[in-house]
């Protein structure tokens, strides 16, 4: 199974939202990371055919999906992170519902419907109103409905934000079990979510590839650069203005700093395992909105 994503490109106006975007993906799970504005809208909704790329080809296993037309839509599953859903219907309705639009026979929606129920810990809301779930239920309802069907491609746009820990841990473990015979893209803003799930990270940047690796290798560029200072409270200000400092906690007798820095930057900084969030800000800095 191969996707290839061949010089897509679009713009609004005169802001280009994707520029020249080439990829090619087999099964595995595709982190896209960047800041708001940095096309990774852009690029789910074109890949599932919301939107249409103003230059560029999509090919799914050598065919164009242009000529595949529904037979393409068929094999993806996409959770948006802003869906729609109907506040009247049952858990159970609701499933029916995608079940019938995605053109699944009952003898399959009947199979796969506790299957995923199961899979996202819903099984005990089959009957509750849709309307009446928390954020994080509803959250795993729309999960639930991308699996089902057993797509080929899977699109999840921030699929574990509004999950509490316990259920992002069990989010993260089932696309990651599922993702042995697809092609999953997330797209978050919660980077310690894919960091030990996805097999590639792709980081957009004002709708160009900055970089396209394995989250070890990105990681590793940074071995060296990141530190843990304990300061007093009177220093935290004057470092925090001129240093890239990531995280500040307060300790009993301290402060304790995480410091992204080239060189030591202070006389009790200790370098420390760097992490795929270090990274981030390593590319972006303070910067975490840019314009689209």
């Amino acid at each position: 199974m191969k996707l290839e994503l061949n010089h897509i490109s679009k713009a609004y106006g005169k802001t280009k939202a994707l520029t020249d975007f080439n990829a090619v993906l087999e099964p595995g799970i595709y982190a896209l990371l960047g800041p708001n504005g940095s096309g990774k809208s852009t690029l789910m909704n074109i890949i599932t055919d919301n939107l249409k790329a103003d230059k560029g080809e999509i090919v799914f296993d050598g065919e164009s999906v242009r000529s595949m037309g529904v037979r393409f839509r068929e094999k993806i599953g996409f959770m948006p992170q802003y869906p729609g859903i109907y506040p009247s219907f049952t858990v159970e309705d609701f499933l029916w519902y995608m079940a019938k639009l995605k053109g699944l026979s009952n003898q399959e929606a009947r199979e796969g419907i506790p299957k995923v129920l199961e899979a996202v810990e819903l099984t005990e809301s089959l009957k509750s109103k849709v309307g009446a779930l928390s954020g994080g239920m509803k959250q795993r309802l729309c999960l639930a409905s991308a699996v089902l069907g057993d797509p080929d491609i899977l699109i999840l746009d921030e699929p574990t934000a509004g999950l509490d820990p316990k259920q992002r841990i069990a989010v993260r473990n089932y696309i990651s079990q599922i993702a042995f015979n697809k092609i999953v893209i997330i797209a978050t803003h919660v980077v310690s979510d894919v960091e030990y799930i996805a097999n590639n990270i792709i980081i957009l940047k004002k709708g160009h590839i900055y970089r396209s690796e394995a989250p070890a290798s990105l990681v590793a560029e940074i071995e060296g650069k990141v530190w843990i200072a304990e300061v007093g409270e009177s220093e935290v200000e004057a470092i925090r203005l001129s240093q890239k400092v990531t995280n500040i906690s307060k300790e009993e007798s301290c402060v304790r700093l995480r410091i992204l820095s080239d060189t030591k930057p202070h006389p009790s900084a200790k370098t420390t395992a760097p992490n795929l969030e270090d990274y981030y800000l390593h590319v972006f800095g303070d910067s975490l909105t840019e314009e689209k």
